[in-house]
């Protein structure tokens, strides 16, 4: 996927990346393209690769985009699909079908998560987390947050 998007990206194409996971096989290649603009993802936020398609599009019309995306993240703005449709906009849309979260698995191994909702050898971290209120409550699996902050 790589050498082919590099080799057939239009000259100042502006590239919408948030296929975090799976643009790590398109982006390397990325250098041998045409001259273009490369707007990647930070911070971790999941969604905001349509959004920033159209604005790009929006603030540079005479610009082709490309977008870039996991279909986990795509569902978050989906809505931003009729948006381009309905504009016109000149816009690409590449969604990679990883049939997950594929970032969050990556996340959950980070910490050594066993399973989501469970997390083990986070040593040194409070054991308690404040509630709205500003009590303490215990960091539980999710099946029983509530039961442990009086909540059931």
């Amino acid at each position: 996927m790589g050498p082919l998007l590099a080799g057939l990206m239009p000259e100042d194409s502006i590239v919408s990346d948030e296929a975090t996971t799976s643009s790590l096989l398109v982006s390397p290649f990325a250098l041998q393209a045409k001259p273009h603009d490369w707007l990647a993802l930070c911070g971790g936020s999941i969604g905001q690769g349509l959004p920033l398609a159209v604005g790009a599009s929006l603030a540079k019309p005479d610009r082709p985009v490309i977008t870039l995306h996991g279909d986990g993240g795509a569902m978050y703005t989906v809505q931003a699909l009729w948006t381009q449709a309905r504009e016109n906009l000149n816009i690409t849309n590449i969604i990679f079908s990883n049939r997950s979260y594929e970032i969050l698995k990556i996340e959950l191994d980070r910490v050594q998560a066993i399973e989501t909702g469970v997390i083990t050898g986070l040593s040194g971290l409070a054991n308690d987390a404040p509630t709205a209120n500003g009590s303490p409550c215990p960091i539980d699996p999710p099946q029983s947050a509530n039961q442990s902050c009086g909540f059931a």
